[in-house]
Formats: structure tokens, C-alpha cells, sequence
């Protein structure tokens, strides 16, 4: 129980990440006046039909089109009767929201992870607040068709009961639910669902317990190496962790993962942050300084815990830390569209732990390259099913990378040349002499 947790009582970044912005008196968190290379400032897109945190967020798209999605969370009241199924998801495009059918559980839910893969979300755990403050962590998985945008059938149940657990997809085919809380205590599980066969691997991983268990650490896959960073302990008032753990994934057994630990500066901790791949480097965005519960308080009664300035990218076994710009705590994913170099924060809790309705993007302009036209590179078809073919006049270097920014192909092309791809989005960037210009391709 969660409640027995109260009772202990670069350099700037390599890839120039560029915040546009407008409306800055109603942002989350507070704007800076002040120049912060290579931030500007922050644009804030239409709200959320209404506000909330520690909401599942992700990425997806429907026939063709990027959008983002929202799945549970609390409301304003942040207690336990403010637990919600609610679901949304805004059209990018259009800049609309629309409601959803509520998550197909019994109770409201919080801490769930939410990942696209193939055309299907999938919400991975969570925990339920009874009204005595008995919490309970979940087995459950939904699957959310984003075509139809009606849930199907829950997929196979979690071996072990997660919630505020590490969540990332790998090589688009395997969905990996890593540590976590469990009922009573974080856990050292590693758990792969391969939705091919609605099955789960289940691994216990024999960590160093104490700096690799953790609840409300993020993490992303860049390649096969799993990175997560921060968290909090099980131990007596619930420490922040301030550890960066990688793991090698063997890609012959998800479960074989060889894993190493940096510790770094304490104060460059982050719990609840979101992590994504921006070009090959790890990147983790908003969270705290400090661990708390739902309400926004922190577990060691030093009060409500405000959200941190840093973003913390590691390269080249080294962190690197630009701590001048805000985004709210209390986030449990994001969604990020590396083929459009944007990332959307949804939600969360600015300062004071108020409950937000934002909606922030934060364009990231090394990777919002322009499109593959007036050249003389042909592409085709699109849609396409498994392959493709490029036509080029000279030669050129194609790069596929998947929807969570990995690369999974190069090839060096003159004339013409079949090139493989992965269903769902593909993202081409393709580098001729000196141009680097990108086209989305939709494998089916």
C-alpha cells in the first residue's frame, strides 16, 4: 500500500530543442523572460477538456494522422475520489480535443503507462485509491484500438501487479514494463509483452536492489539499451534516487539484459519525469527534485514539491544538464512525434501542485527537417506493405527510423533499391551531399 509510504514518514543539449510559444500567463509552470539558449519560451495549445494529472499519455495514429492520447489520472481535488477513468486524445492537426469512452475498469486509476504500437495503445498497470486509503496496483492491460477509437478486448494480465513502473517499447514488437511499485514494495521484475501472441516474459532481474527497484523513475530504448533514470527507494522516506541505470538488451532473450549503474549529483534527480529518444540520446523533461505522493506532497514532510527546472540528456557515459526551463511534475509519459520534432506534455502539476489542463509542444528543430520535395529522389508507394523503393539520381544515404525515434536501417543507394519496412510509421531522413530532407511513409 502507498499509504504505508507515508508512514515512514551540453554542453546545452546536443539537438537544439526550441520552445515556441504564446498564452504564457496561463502555462503550468512559469514562464522565463530571460534568454535560455537554446530555449525561447513555451507555447501552450488548446487545454484539456479539463484539468489532470498523473494521466497515461502517448503518441498514435489514425489512418495516417499523429494524435495524442490521455487515459486516466486525478482531478483538482487530488484525493482519492478524484481518480478518474476519463480518456481523451487531440487531433494535432485540427487542434480539437475529444472525449473517449472511459478506461474498462472498475475503479479509477492512476500511474498507468500508455505505448502505440502497431495501431493499438496498450495501458499497462496502474493503482486504485480506496475510500479507507488502501491502495491496490494492477494487472490489467487494455488495448485501445486507435483506428476504431473503441477499446478492445484487455490483453493477457500482467504476471505481477505494476504501477509508477518504467514503460518503452522495443524494436516495435515487444512492450517492456520494467520495476515499479507492487501492493507493498518496489519489485525487481522485468515483464515483455509480445502482442503477436498476447503473451508476457516475466524475468527477475538480480539487480543491486536498493539503486535499481524503483517507483516514479522514466526511461526509454535507444536501440537495445534500455536507459531509466531517478525514481524513488523503498526505503524509510522514500528517497529520491539518484541513479542512472543502462541495460543492454540481448535481442536473442529480452529477459538476458547486462546492466550497469551511474550515480550522479543528487540534486539533479528527477522523480516522475518523462524520458524520450531525441536522436539517438536519452532525454528526460519535467518531474521533481523530490518524492511524493498523489496529492503533490512530499513523502518527507517537507512539503508540496514544486517541479524542477532541469533536462537531463546522457551521452558518451556523461550527463549533461540544462536546468533552465519549467514543465510540470506528475507526468507519466508524453507524446512524441520524432518524424514531426515535436514532443507534447499533457496535464501534470505546476507550482503550487495545481492541477493543470495544459497542453505544452516543444518543437525540437534538428529533427523537423523539410520534407523530400522539388528532388530528384523518388519514394514509393505510400502506403506501402513490408517494402519500398527509392529511386535516386545520385547517390544518397536512406535512414528508417521508427515512431520511437530508433534507427532501424541504413542503406546507401544509387539507381534503384528496395528498402524494407516495419508496420506503422516509418520515418525516412534521407542525406544527399550536403541536404538532409525526411519523408513519412506508412507501412500497412
Amino acid at each position: 500500500m502507498r499509504k504505508s509510504r507515508n508512514s515512514f514518514m551540453s554542453r546545452a543539449i546536443r539537438s537544439c530543442i526550441t520552445l515556441i510559444a504564446s498564452a504564457l500567463t496561463m502555462l503550468p509552470t512559469q514562464a522565463r523572460a530571460q534568454e535560455c539558449p537554446p530555449f525561447e519560451s513555451m507555447e501552450l495549445l488548446e487545454p484539456l477538456p479539463e484539468p489532470v494529472t498523473n494521466n497515461a499519455v502517448c503518441s498514435g495514429y489514425s489512418n495516417g494522422k499523429p494524435f495524442i492520447y490521455s487515459f486516466g489520472g486525478i482531478d483538482t481535488s487530488k484525493s482519492h475520489d478524484g481518480i478518474h477513468l476519463k480518456s481523451w486524445r487531440y487531433n494535432i492537426e485540427d487542434g480539437v480535443w475529444e472525449s473517449l469512452p472511459d478506461l474498462p475498469d472498475t475503479l479509477g486509476k492512476i500511474a498507468s503507462g500508455a505505448s502505440y504500437m502497431n495501431g493499438i495503445i496498450y495501458i499497462v498497470g496502474g493503482y486504485h485509491v480506496l475510500a479507507n486509503g488502501s491502495e491496490i496496483s494492477s494487472r490489467l492491460v487494455h488495448r485501445f484500438d486507435c483506428e476504431t477509437s473503441q477499446y478492445l478486448s484487455n490483453a493477457s494480465d500482467l504476471p505481477v501487479a505494476i504501477d509508477d513502473h518504467v514503460q518503452s517499447v522495443w524494436r516495435d514488437s515487444l512492450l517492456i514494463a520494467l520495476t515499479g511499485w507492487s501492493n507493498n514494495n518496489n519489485v525487481a521484475w522485468l515483464q515483455a509483452y509480445n502482442p503477436k501472441n498476447d503473451t508476457w516474459i516475466s524475468s527477475l532481474q538480480l539487480w543491486d536492489f536498493p539503486k535499481f527497484n524503483s517507483f516514479g523513475a522514466s526511461g526509454t530504448i535507444v536501440g537495445d539499451t534500455l536507459y531509466y533514470f531517478g525514481g524513488a527507494a523503498s526505503t524509510a522516506g522514500f528517497p529520491i534516487q539518484p541513479y542512472l541505470r543502462e541495460g543492454i538488451i540481448n535481442p536473442n532473450d529480452v529477459s538476458n539484459i547486462s546492466w550497469s549503474l551511474a550515480s550522479v549529483d543528487a540534486q539533479h534527480a528527477l522523480y516522475r519525469s518523462t524520458a524520450i529518444n531525441i536522436d539517438g540520446v536519452p532525454t528526460w523533461i519535467g518531474g521533481g527534485a523530490n518524492t511524493y505522493n498523489y496529492d503533490g506532497i512530499a513523502y518527507d514532510g517537507t512539503g508540496g514539491v514544486e517541479p524542477s527546472s532541469n533536462l537531463i540528456q546522457w551521452e558518451d557515459d556523461s550527463m549533461f544538464v540544462n536546468n533552465c526551463i519549467g514543465a510540470p511534475v506528475d507526468l507519466r509519459g508524453s507524446a512524441w512525434f520524432p518524424e514531426r520534432g515535436e514532443l507534447y506534455i499533457v496535464g501534470g502539476m505546476g507550482a503550487a501542485q495545481q492541477v493543470s489542463p495544459g497542453l505544452i509542444r516543444f518543437n525540437i528543430s534538428t529533427l523537423a527537417l523539410p520534407e523530400l520535395r522539388g528532388t530528384d529522389i523518388t519514394i514509393f508507394p505510400n502506403p506501402a506493405r513490408d517494402r519500398i523503393w527509392v529511386e535516386a539520381e545520385t547517390t544518397v544515404r536512406v535512414e528508417v527510423y521508427g515512431v520511437d525515434g530508433g534507427l532501424y536501417r541504413t542503406e546507401t543507394i544509387l539507381g534503384k533499391q528496395e528498402i524494407e519496412i516495419r508496420p506503422g510509421i516509418n520515418l525516412l531522413r534521407v542525406h544527399q551531399e550536403s541536404n538532409v530532407t525526411q519523408r513519412i511513409v506508412i507501412g500497412q
